[in-house]
């Protein structure tokens, strides 16, 4: 379907899988995982990110390394999360060489 003006951005979103039941009020870096496998983000600010309802603001409320998310606070027992990669990093692949294609 033709659109007018900009056509809309397509990527690799992926929903993170919940972190919610690691939340123990003094635990700040988790694991990003999406299907139990591991997400790599470009930038924290290419994430959503929400902490009981709450959108986090990236490089502020949280920063990412590798398949790795550090919050700067650590998020309390029975805080829900919900978590959105909006775009992700292939230099943790191994290419193959020619004479593997």
């Amino acid at each position: 379907m033709p659109y007018i003006g900009k056509e809309p951005e397509h990527g690799n979103y992926q929903r993170i899988d919940t972190i919610a039941s690691s939340f123990n009020g003094s635990t700040t870096t988790f694991n990003l995982r999406a299907d139990s496998v591991s997400v790599y983000p470009t930038s924290p600010a290419t994430m959503i990110i929400s902490l009981g309802g709450v959108i986090q603001e990236p490089n502020t409320s949280y920063t990412v390394t590798g398949d790795q998310i550090t919050f700067t606070t650590a998020p309390a027992s029975g805080t829900t999360f919900w978590g959105v990669s909006l775009a992700v990093s292939y230099t943790h692949l191994t290419l193959p060489t020619n004479r593997e294609v």
